[in-house]
């Protein structure tokens, strides 16, 4: 008999014995000294709904070997908490902690698709409409891509502008970011080419709506062969059958500061969350 699995969107905290099958959509680690010290993961089950799950930092190195990206896993055993912080990498209302107990064994044939995206829209972001602490996926084409801007402490951050239907979204990126920007662009016909923004943070400075990554779960994708991209790609084609949307250049970038988003580049922690992380502090005297 076939086993018989739960749906993301029924998980809560009154049972413990759920069995769910998922797909890993995204994938990051924080590593301190060489170190994996936090894993988390956004898992996603055939219905496009979608869950954070981090991984204990006591088992982090042993499932940094386990868990890769786009694999599907049937994962048991696992505990779930309230879907809190500064900002949210999925829209439920809990997400999962896996720990020693939890069992993640990896399946080679299911029905999960790669990804259900859910795309916003461009007017939805910029008319305020949307949660700001909920990360978004946007996709577009790209329009125009903006000077390289250097700040103190080796921080560096590029502006990108999508364009959609004729809706144009500004999209800064910070740190490596900016290397994977300037590495596609130098060796690909900048001419219209599709990116896809996963796990985007929607934020305003000085009255304007746009988005940028957000630590380490963003990813951007430039022209990927997925069926979203391929569907967006031949609607604004039908819409515009002469389109040739090259990549032109941001005439007056908007001044961002290092110090306004630095609150926005960083998860905010209660001091409940700092006591959880098991920080040591060495004081010299």
């Amino acid at each position: 008999m076939a086993p018989v699995y739960d749906k993301i969107a029924s998980l809560n905290p009154i049972r413990d014995n759920w069995n769910i099958l998922v797909r890993v959509i995204r994938f990051w680690t924080i590593r301190v000294g060489g170190q994996t010290t936090e894993i988390d993961m956004i898992l996603m089950d055939d219905k496009g709904s979608r869950i954070q799950a981090t991984v204990n930092k006591h088992i982090a190195t042993k499932y940094d070997k386990l868990i890769r990206e786009g694999a599907v896993y049937a994962i048991q055993n696992f505990t779930l908490a309230n879907n809190t912080g500064g900002f949210k990498v999925a829209d439920h209302e809990y997400k999962i902690t896996i720990q020693g107990e939890t069992i993640a064994l990896l399946q080679y044939d299911s029905l999960v698709p790669a990804t259900i995206w859910n795309s916003v829209k461009f007017d939805d972001v910029l008319g305020g409409v949307l949660d700001d602490s909920l990360l978004v996926d946007v996709i577009g084409l790209l329009s125009r891509v903006g000077e390289q801007r250097n700040f103190d402490g080796g921080k560096k951050m590029k502006q990108i502008v999508l364009n959609s239907f004729g809706v144009e979204l500004t999209c800064s990126f910070w740190g490596h970011y900016v290397d994977e920007i300037d590495r596609y662009l130098s060796t690909n016909d900048p001419t219209n080419v599709v990116v896809v923004i996963m796990c985007g943070k929607i934020k305003e400075f000085q009255g304007k709506r746009s988005i940028q990554n957000m630590l380490h779960c963003c990813k951007i994708m430039f022209n990927p062969t997925i069926l979203v991209a391929l569907e967006f790609k031949e609607s604004m084609a039908q819409q515009n059958p002469s389109l040739q949307q090259g990549v032109g250049h941001i005439v007056d970038a908007s001044q961002v500061s290092l110090k306004d988003d630095f609150l926005n580049l960083h998860e905010r922690k209660t001091l409940s969350d700092l006591k959880d992380l098991a920080l040591t502090v060495f004081l010299k005297f």
